[in-house]
């Protein structure tokens, strides 16, 4: 009688390794979906965080780098002037420099140079539904600005 006891148990426990592991390879699934890239295209260009990409359009790369077009971002900013920060700290880190920062009412406008490259950023918080904020990037090279 107890040789049956102890094989059911041990099924028991048989059982139960496969449904652990399934619960495990959906968390891991679950926190790498929900993971942004902290750099653009894997490039020098720190992605703006907590924020989702919602639009890319005229993304130009040379030599690895991002060279020019506009990214859009969408989600939650309820203070501007912090995440304004958070980028500066972000884009120093990744050996971009502050050309020019200016704080509108409730917006903010950085540039950033590295090289011929500019990253303009405006941070544009929703005052009224911040879940319903943006940040828009725009990338450029010096060189394109200047005329001939």
């Amino acid at each position: 009688m107890l040789d049956v006891i102890a094989s059911d148990r041990s099924i028991f426990r048989d059982w139960r390794r496969p449904i652990m592991a399934v619960a495990l390879l959906a968390v891991m699934h679950a926190v790498g979906c929900s993971t942004a890239p902290s750099m653009v295209l894997d490039t020098d260009v720190p992605a703006v965080p907590g924020l989702e990409s919602t639009y890319a359009r005229g993304l130009d790369r040379r030599d690895g780098a991002l060279v020019s077009g506009r990214i859009v971002y969408s989600g939650t900013v309820t203070d501007g002037g912090a995440l304004a920060r958070r980028m500066i700290s972000l884009f120093s880190a990744a050996g971009w420099t502050v050309a020019s920062r200016e704080q509108m009412d409730h917006s903010e406008r950085i540039d950033f140079a590295k090289g011929d490259r500019r990253c303009e950023l405006l941070i544009l918080p929703n005052r009224i539904d911040p879940a319903m904020s943006s940040a828009q990037m725009f990338l450029r090279l010096e060189s394109a600005d200047t005329p001939a």
